[in-house]
C-alpha cells in the first residue's frame, strides 16, 4: 500500500496496485479516531448507509483510522433531497459538531447519494452551561420543522430506542450520551420530523454561522 500526504502528518490517500482504497487519518486525540469508526457502526444499527466503511487502523502513525475512499464529485450542499435528509436525520441522532459540504461528499455511485465522512465530533456529552452543546450541520438546519422523506422515517421507525441507546453504550459513550442519542431517534420516529426538542433548545446551526471558538469538547474550529 502507499500512503499519499494530503495534510500534512494527519491524513493521508491510501493506494493499492496505484488506485485509490482509503483515507487513514492520524488525530493525537485517539478518542477522535474511535467516534469515527463507532459512527459507522452507529450508522449501520440505524439502517442507514451514510457513512462509508470505516475502521480503526495501525497505519505509517499509529493507531488511527482508515475508511473506505468514495468515488465523488465534491462536496454537497443537496440538504433537502432525500440523501441530504438521511445526512440531516443521522447527523442529528449522533449530535455532530462539525459538518460542512467539504465533508458530505456527493457520491459518483450510487448517484444521487452523499456520503458522510469527518466524524470525529459526535456524541456531545450534555453540558449545563449556555451553548455548551452546539449541532453543527447545515443538512440538519436546513430540515427543521420540515417532514421528512417517507422512506427515511420508515427505516428509523425499526430500531428500538432503548436498543440502540444499549449499543451505544456497549460501544463506550455513556448511559446518558446515548440515552440522548435515543431520545433524538424517537423524536423524529413521532414526529416524521427534525424538531430540535429532544436536543432542548441548544443551537443547530449551519457551519457559516458557527463561531470562532466553540465550547465543543474543547476544539477550536478555522
Amino acid at each position: 500500500m502507499r500512503f499519499t500526504d494530503l495534510r500534512p502528518n494527519s491524513v493521508f490517500l491510501v493506494a493499492y496496485d496505484s488506485k485509490p482504497v482509503g483515507i487513514y487519518k492520524w488525530r493525537a486525540n485517539e478518542k477522535y479516531t474511535e467516534n469515527e469508526a463507532r459512527a459507522y457502526e452507529a450508522n449501520l444499527l440505524l439502517g442507514l448507509t451514510v457513512v462509508p466503511p470505516t475502521m480503526v487502523f495501525a497505519g505509517p502513525l499509529g493507531k488511527g483510522s482508515f475508511q473506505e475512499y468514495v468515488l465523488n464529485h465534491g462536496g454537497s450542499d443537496d440538504t433537502r433531497s432525500a440523501a441530504g435528509q438521511e445526512i440531516g436525520a443521522f447527523d442529528y441522532i449522533m449530535a455532530h459538531a462539525d459538518r460542512t459540504s467539504d465533508n458530505a461528499l456527493a457520491r459518483v455511485h450510487p448517484f444521487g447519494k452523499i456520503a458522510a465522512t469527518d466524524n470525529e465530533i459526535i456524541m456531545q456529552e450534555r453540558v449545563p452551561f449556555e451553548n455548551g452543546n452546539i449541532i453543527i450541520s447545515g443538512f440538519v438546519a436546513d430540515n427543521l420543522n420540515r417532514p421528512l422523506d417517507a422512506a427515511l422515517v420508515d427505516t428509523l421507525e425499526r430500531v428500538d430506542p432503548r436498543e440502540f441507546s444499549r449499543n451505544l453504550q456497549s460501544m463506550g459513550y455513556s448511559r446518558d450520551g446515548a440515552d440522548w442519542s435515543a431520545e433524538r431517534l424517537a423524536e423524529i420516529q413521532c414526529e416524521k420530523m427534525i424538531t430540535g426538542a429532544a436536543w432542548g433548545g441548544r443551537p443547530i446551526i449551519r457551519p457559516d454561522e458557527r463561531p470562532t471558538y466553540l465550547p465543543v469538547q474543547g476544539e477550536f474550529y478555522d
